[in-house]
């Protein structure tokens, strides 16, 4: 059956530089974008990023770029196992609805995506009339100092209350949330349709008026688990229409997939993903 949604997918790209010298392109539109075209999916991307940046994982989608000074930028490093971001170019520009194309359709189901807090313009945004919207919470939650070193907000911030509303699904992983006293994950919960918290290879909890419900992770020989939270709420998001119960299975399976692969590469398509779960 062809899919009829209007999916479109907001967020800037970025350029990830390592302590071995080597520069990727990276940012949650790419690893959502892989997903949407392992759905079978062509979504609408808007996103923002200087000329000359490495747009290839968009191929196949509907893409238009703002065009910026500078392509948003993070300098990585590692010790003990824990990432530290720094922040070295900013393209300082917000992405409004109206960048989008006057042609594009409206948008059914919405992925909002920031890196910082400032990239989306969150109430303009979650005004839209749609029937999903999934955000990706880690950018509404960094905090970069006067010299770029990005911390994590201990409570949610005004630009992420703004994106939230009854039609809105939250991803936010532990260790964003690790500090937060306990009433202010619930008042975010409560204000969300629901709050999905992701807990890396030991699975996911999902939060709602319900209560709390677990995601069985998936196995998986990891390689690389960037953008395996990306992967798995962009997943999670386009198979709600088929329940939540089968965009969970999905969302953990194809997070595995991803972290079995080094940056944001294809991801298997559906069917292999079905067999994949049929067999573990």
């Amino acid at each position: 059956m062809a899919d009829d949604r209007t999916v479109m997918i907001v967020g800037p790209v970025t350029w990830d530089l390592f302590p071995d010298g080597r520069r990727s392109a990276g940012g949650t539109v790419l690893f959502a974008a892989r997903t949407a075209s392992a759905f079978g999916v062509r979504a609408y991307v808007l996103t923002m990023a200087a000329a000359g940046s490495d747009l290839s994982a968009l191929d196949g989608h509907a893409v238009h770029v703002v065009e910026t000074a500078h392509t948003l930028t993070f300098a990585h490093t590692f010790a003990h196992d824990v990432r530290t971001l720094r922040v070295v170019c900013e393209p300082n520009r917000t992405l409004t609805p109206a960048d989008a194309p006057a042609a594009w359709p409206a948008p059914t189901v919405l992925l909002i995506a920031p890196l910082l807090a400032q990239d989306i313009d969150a109430a303009g945004f979650a005004a839209l009339p749609v029937e999903e919207c999934g955000v990706i919470a880690q950018g509404f939650l960094r905090r970069p100092d006067v010299h770029g070193a990005v911390s994590t907000t201990h409570a949610a911030t005004e630009p992420l209350r703004q994106a939230v509303g009854p039609r809105t699904t939250v991803f936010v992983s532990a260790d964003e949330i690790a500090h937060w006293p306990p009433p202010e994950l619930d008042s975010l919960a409560r204000s969300a349709r629901r709050l999905v918290i992701t807990h890396g290879d030991r699975g996911a909890e999902i939060r709602d008026r319900r209560g709390t419900r677990f995601i069985r992770p998936a196995p998986a020989t990891a390689v690389d688990t960037t953008g395996a939270g990306d992967v798995f709420a962009t997943a999670f998001i386009l198979a709600l229409d088929q329940g939540e119960d089968t965009a969970a299975r999905l969302a953990s399976a194809y997070a595995a997939a991803k972290v079995e692969v080094v940056g944001a590469a294809p991801l298997p398509d559906r069917s292999t993903i079905e067999r994949r779960l049929a067999n573990g």
